[in-house]
């Protein structure tokens, strides 16, 4: 009865943390499979010259911010902000909750089996 407890931890950190797990390794795995793909069409290809997109004034960058121009969050909805700090609390005491609740739940079952 004693060794339950450690168990049904071990479960719900393996719930918590498998799906982050298979989820990081197919996308290592879609990465590998797209680079092979992408590095057999170039070498088969012929080559063609490469353009790239016209960006529009004011912008030196398609995906972000070049290293040295970024800054820290400025509104409350930025990455980093105090909404996504309230989000993790929120998260972090929801779970821990449930996780007392739980240990209460297991504790007040094992003294009614034990006074039974």
């Amino acid at each position: 009865m004693a060794r339950r407890f450690p168990v049904v931890l071990l479960l719900a950190v393996l719930l918590l943390v498998g799906p982050a797990a298979s989820t990081t390794a197919a996308s290592t795995a879609m990465t590998i499979a797209t680079t092979t793909a992408t590095t057999v069409a170039t070498t088969t290809a012929t080559s063609a010259p490469t353009t790239l997109p016209e960006l529009p004034d004011g912008v030196n960058s398609i995906i972000g911010p070049n290293p040295g121009q970024v800054t820290g969050p400025v509104d409350p909805d930025d990455r980093g902000g105090t909404n996504q700090l309230l989000v993790l609390g929120v998260m972090v005491l929801a779970i821990g909750g449930i996780g007392l609740l739980i240990t209460r739940d297991v504790r007040r079952a094992r003294s009614r089996r034990s006074d039974a």
